[in-house]
C-alpha cells in the first residue's frame, strides 16, 4: 500500500499537481496474532496478540483466523475496525493510519477495493472507486483551498474526462492525461462566459 512520498505543487489554476502515481499513503502494519483455542465456533472480545499488537473480535475456531467483525491495533497507533474474512480485511471497514490519514469503505483481500473515502490529514478528501489500493474509476477529490475535481481516475491519476471546479466559481470541463489537462476542453468563468481551449500535457496551445 505504501507509495513514495509526493511533493505537492500548485498548478497555474491553483489545484494540487500530483507528481506521482498516488498521494503519499502510510504503510499498513500487519497485526500477526497468536491462535486462540476454545470450544465455540466464534470467539468474541478476545485479545491474544504478540508484540503489543491486539485483536478484539470474532475468530473462526476451525482455522484459527480472524473472521467476522473485529478491531485490530498495533504499537504505532494504527487501528482497523471492520470485517475480516479468512484472516484478512475484507468487506466494509475503517482504517485509522498512524500518520492521521483515514480510509472508510470497501476492502478485498487486505486491499482498498470498491467504493471508499480516503481523508488525508492535510484535508484532501477522495471519494470514489478503488482497485487494489489505487484510485481508479469515477470519483470526487476535494482540496482544502475549496477546489473540487469530479471525473475519472486511472492508476491514481486524474485521467480521462473530468471537471475541475475552482473556489472562485469558475470551472474547466475537459480531458486529463495523468493529472494534466490534455486535449480539448471548455473553461467557464464565474460569470458564465465559455472559452474553448486545447491543452497538451498541461500547457495551453
Amino acid at each position: 500500500m505504501a507509495r513514495k512520498k509526493m511533493k505537492s505543487a500548485k498548478s497555474a489554476d491553483g489545484g494540487a499537481l500530483l507528481k506521482k502515481k498516488e498521494i503519499s499513503m502510510p504503510q499498513v502494519v500487519e497485526d500477526f496474532c497468536s491462535r486462540a483455542s476454545i470450544d465455540t465456533p466464534w470467539i468474541k472480545r478476545m485479545t491474544v496478540c504478540k508484540y503489543g499488537k491486539s485483536y478484539e473480535g470474532q475468530w473462526d475456531r476451525k482455522t484459527g483466523l480472524k473472521h467476522g467483525k473485529g478491531t485490530s491495533m498495533n504499537p504505532s497507533g494504527e487501528m482497523y475496525v471492520g470485517r475480516y474474512e479468512d484472516g484478512v480485511r475484507h468487506g466494509y471497514g475503517v482504517m485509522y493510519f498512524w500518520n492521521g490519514d483515514k480510509y472508510e469503505g470497501q476492502w478485498e483481500k487486505n486491499k482498498m477495493d470498491g467504493f471508499g473515502v480516503y481523508t488525508w490529514k492535510d484535508g484532501i478528501v477522495y471519494r470514489g472507486e478503488w482497485k487494489m489500493n489505487i484510485r481508479t474509476g469515477k470519483a470526487k477529490m476535494k482540496y482544502p483551498n475549496g477546489n473540487l475535481y469530479k471525473g475519472n481516475f486511472a492508476e491514481g491519476y486524474k485521467h480521462g474526462g473530468g471537471t475541475h471546479y475552482y473556489a472562485d466559481g469558475s470551472r474547466f470541463e475537459g480531458s486529463w492525461h495523468y493529472n494534466k489537462k490534455h486535449g480539448k476542453g471548455v473553461f467557464i468563468s464565474k460569470e458564465g462566459i465559455r472559452t474553448k481551449q486545447t491543452w497538451r500535457n498541461g500547457r495551453k496551445v
